[in-house]
């Protein structure tokens, strides 16, 4: 064990360094609202996110965030809490390495003549990432862990294509695949010029499977830190 620890702390940072480059150019926080229709129900989450420079070629990230689903017709209503964080390694003219664990707590609105059944359920999302950086585009593969007390436990792979319309235009194509399903999606974002860099619109649709389609807008803050949308992705989260 400790002959690891010490392979780890000499080749890792001996990896980065050759790089040359930073991967968080500078700390900054960010705020996400965020709102989703289903075909069951609709669902709206607020998140806050801290991304900050960790030794000189590295970053962390720490999350928070709350979410209420409102069901439709069987569909239980539920409130969940999350919390997680993300380390990474990153070359913004190469491409990002980085691994991320999610904790998220969901507690659901059990009538009260039902009784004998739990109203908390307790799930950890582990991500392994990879992210290749090519002029405009970006190539995303990540491997997913899914660990849940109630249900049978899942393993997913997740792939994306992302291309810069402009500097602050971001098109993404993606795909999902667990268990013999796969579900496509895609998404637009964009920073308006008129708020300064400040402020990223988002819309997407997903297709989760069995004919349920999900329509997605969501509208982040930035404090502080004013770079394009391609600037922000590659060197600051």
């Amino acid at each position: 064990m400790k002959q690891n620890t010490l392979w780890f702390l000499l080749v890792v940072p001996a990896v980065v360094s050759a790089t040359g480059n930073m991967a968080v150019i500078e700390t900054n926080y960010e705020v996400r609202a965020d709102y989703q229709n289903l075909d069951f129900g609709d669902a709206y989450r607020v998140d806050g996110r801290l991304t900050l420079p960790l030794l000189r070629y590295g970053g962390a990230s720490f999350f928070s965030g709350y979410g209420r689903f409102k069901g439709d017709n069987r569909f239980i209503d539920s409130d969940s809490y999350t919390v997680g964080g993300e380390v990474f390694i990153r070359d913004y003219k190469v491409g990002k390495l980085s691994a991320q664990f999610r904790y998220r707590n969901t507690e659901l609105d059990i009538p009260d003549n039902v009784v004998n059944v739990n109203d908390s359920i307790t799930t950890k999302n582990y991500r392994a990432l990879g992210e290749y950086y090519y002029r405009a585009f970006t190539l995303s593969v990540s491997r997913n862990y899914l660990n849940n007390e109630k249900v049978d436990n899942v393993k997913s792979w997740r792939g994306s294509g992302i291309a810069y319309i402009n500097d602050n235009t971001r098109l993404r194509v993606f795909g999902n695949h667990s268990d013999n399903k796969t579900n496509y999606g895609f998404s637009v974002a964009h920073q308006p010029s008129v708020f300064r860099n400040s402020t990223q619109i988002s819309l997407s649709y997903s297709d989760s499977g069995n004919n349920n389609d999900i329509y997605s807008v969501s509208l982040a803050y930035y404090f502080d830190k004013r770079p394009s949308l391609i600037d922000r992705d590659r060197k600051y989260r």
